[in-house]
């Protein structure tokens, strides 16, 4: 599996990485605690509305459910 490279400005996430950062609801201010959604002690980074958008937009544009991965999807490409 490749790693993270590290670019001049930032680093380099693979496509399914980045998906799997968008999903994550401790942006905007819940945590996951054994499968369950908790509202969290931290300041949410992003309002609720966004964040109800992209999961929206990642919804619509799913492609349905894929087979195992091989090497050559696991290569992020920068």
């Amino acid at each position: 599996m490749q790693a993270i490279l590290a670019e001049p400005y930032g680093f380099c996430v693979g496509f399914v990485r980045a998906i799997d950062l968008l999903r994550k609801s401790i942006y905007v201010g819940r945590i996951v605690h054994r499968g369950e959604e908790h509202a969290g002690l931290h300041v949410p980074i992003l309002e609720r509305a966004l964040w109800d958008e992209v999961q929206a937009m990642l919804k619509r544009n799913r492609q349905g459910e894929r087979g195992p991965v091989g090497p050559q999807r696991l290569a992020a490409a920068c």
